[in-house]
């Protein structure tokens, strides 16, 4: 049976005397019991973990392997993990060094700093504070933003102006998380600082803090790259180490640290800026990039400059995690406290375990009573039919066949005994209303809240800095999952039906023997594209390096389906107006017509025939 961490570890580790005086003894206790339970129901390779607080390192310590293969074990000051998106930070640090000396502005439209035009959709403009808190109003894109090897990778200035993303919402107005957002902001850093965005970044921080275990560069040196953790999948009952892949989008991923480096950064970052000479931002803009610079609702938790804020035990913390190639990584400072905390994972399903860890983490450091249980007030007893229905994260993609991964990821939101029910990804969960469009966690002290558009309909929901979009009926998957499962049948039956026929009954003399065939064809090609679909949607490591080969043969396909569903139905209206065959094989082949119709109508809506054309 599987045990929680926290219930573990509060069973076996004394209390703590006092929850802003941390004993390195009891830390160390804490991340040990924590490892050794989580390497096993995580399927753990390896972990690292650094602790910092009063302006030195309490704590830090490498768990497990960094090459399972060769026995070598993780050193938290040699060990390099991949720290994925807490690179944004470095970008967001460096902007603030550059705003710091008025070469920047963060209010001033980013086209003036760049050498290709970010499309004006929409009247605003973006601003590098749009792009600092993720309210560009970008679409997201996963396919083929990374390199198999160092021969496919292609510099910012190739790849930004080349793969500019949709503009799919004014700026300013909501959240959606962007990488593409913080490779251009680090490409502005190149183009103002004049000097490439890596020699920037080492100069201006690595070299004043020290860190002369981290890499920012594409290809890492060879030095630097023998430290390098591999990154491990756990299929088939074994740990397999993955290749590295190379971000294009550099500036928002690229970074490798270790332990010890970690620690110098977040040292720096609570001292605001810095001390001494070793100072990679003046006072002043320290407390700006931690300070609040975007919030959807006053009740959840806000976006500051470059950090994410969220609150663990009670305790404001501000940070950010990372996920890339099997490393999972979080950063979280306590500014109140002088305290920060810095883990690493280099296999799969990390990404569960720093956020376990972590909150588990406070909860045993910052204990605080358990939530006590609440009612929804009488004033707002109410149907909570206004909230429900299917939501998606506004980061998806909406302008090519990637908009096909909501049919996966969107969640439901449901009334249940006067509670808001929020199931999907894997889990669900349980809101009390405590004020208007403001719910909280039955278990928890956590809120999330909705937010309604200007005819007062519920369209958002907000919990911290993620926006879930609600989608209308004609956008819900399970509108779709009905279509799709109605044409899924009727192609099955075609295929079956006329197959039957055609082996154990001869030709079927009472249609065009031309008519069943295209039917029969359109049949199994509809239901092979379905099955290769919903393989690949499931999949989405094969897309990073672009479209898999298996499903760009599918999509080249839909235009031979979308012509040959077309020629269905004008069969059947032939055969309708001529009276053709018998009345029982006309309605077979209509109600097959229809079902490629709304398979036609699919693959518009899910640009699939867009494909082709791009």
């Amino acid at each position: 049976m599987r045990i929680s961490i926290l219930t573990c570890l509060l069973l076996s580790l004394p209390s703590v005397v006092s929850s802003t005086v941390l004993d390195p003894l009891e830390i160390e206790h804490f991340f040990d019991a924590s490892f050794e339970i989580q390497k096993y129901n995580q399927r753990l390779a390896g972990s690292v973990v650094a602790v910092v607080a009063d302006g030195k390192v309490l704590f830090k310590k490498g768990y497990g392997y960094a090459d399972i293969e060769n026995r070598v074990e993780v050193d938290p000051d040699r060990t390099l993990f991949r720290i994925a998106s807490i690179s944004k930070t470095f970008v967001w640090t460096a902007v603030m060094q550059l705003v710091d000396t008025t070469k920047l502005d963060l209010d001033t439209n980013v086209n003036e700093y760049l050498d290709f035009e970010i499309p004006a959709t929409y009247p605003e403009p973006i601003t590098l504070k749009n792009l600092m808190t993720h309210t560009p109003g970008f679409e997201d894109a996963g396919t083929g933003r990374f390199g198999a090897t160092i021969d496919d990778y292609v510099p910012l200035a190739q790849y930004l102006p080349e793969h500019i993303p949709a503009r799919v919402r004014p700026p300013g107005v909501l959240m959606s998380y962007s990488n593409y957002g913080t490779a251009l902001a680090g490409y502005i850093v190149q183009r103002v600082s004049g000097m490439p965005w890596e020699d920037y970044v080492e100069e201006n921080i690595l070299a004043v803090l020290e860190m002369n275990s981290t890499n920012v560069r594409t290809p890492m040196s060879d030095e630097l790259a023998s430290r390098l953790a591999k990154g491990y999948k756990f299929r088939g009952g074994a740990f397999a180490a993955e290749p590295y892949w190379y971000a294009f989008e550099a500036p928002a991923g690229v970074v490798s640290s270790t332990a010890g480096d970690m620690a110098r950064y977040m040292v720096a970052h609570l001292q605001l800026g810095g001390s001494g000479e070793k100072r990679i931002l003046t006072e002043e803009a320290a407390r700006k990039m931690q300070s609040v610079a975007f919030r959807h609702h006053p009740r959840v938790d806000p976006m500051l400059h470059g950090f994410f804020e969220t609150t663990r035990s009670g305790v404001r913390t501000i940070g950010h995690g990372g996920d890339v190639n099997q490393f999972h990584s979080l950063m979280q400072l306590a500014p109140e406290h002088d305290l920060g905390i810095f883990i690493a994972f280099n296999s799969d399903p990390g990404s569960a375990s720093r956020s376990h860890l972590m909150n588990a983490f406070f909860d045993r450091f910052f204990p605080q009573p358990r939530p006590e249980p609440i009612e929804t007030p009488e004033a707002l007893h109410a149907s909570l039919t206004d909230y429900a229905g299917e939501y998606a994260d506004l980061r998806r993609n909406y302008s090519t066949f990637e908009k096909m991964a909501v049919l996966v990821s969107a969640v439901e939101v449901t009334d249940v005994d006067g509670e808001l029910l929020i199931s999907g990804g894997g889990g669900a969960s349980r809101w009390i209303m405590v004020e208007a469009d403001v719910f909280r966690g039955k278990y928890s002290n956590t809120r999330i809240a909705f937010g309604r558009d200007d005819s007062g309909r519920v369209r958002n929901l907000f919990s911290g800095s993620s926006v879930l979009g609600r989608l209308d009926f004609i956008d819900a998957p399970s509108t779709h999952r009905v279509l799709l499962g109605l044409v899924a049948l009727l192609s099955a039956c075609t295929l079956l039906g006329y197959g039957y026929r055609a082996i154990f009954r001869g030709r079927d003399t009472r249609l065009n023997p031309a008519h069943v065939i295209v039917a029969w064809s359109t049949a199994a090609l509809i239901l092979w594209q379905f099955w290769g679909l919903v393989t690949g949607l499931n999949d989405n490591d094969a897309f990073v390096f672009g479209v898999p080969d298996y499903v760009q043969r599918l999509l080249n396909f839909a235009w031979v389906i979308a012509g040959l569903s077309v020629l269905v139905a004008l069969f059947s209206v032939q055969q309708w107006l001529s009276s053709y065959g018998t009345l029982a094989s006309r309605s077979r082949y209509g109600l097959f017509g229809v079902a490629g119709l709304i398979n036609l109508w699919s693959m518009i809506y899910w640009n699939q025939l867009a494909y082709l054309l791009s």
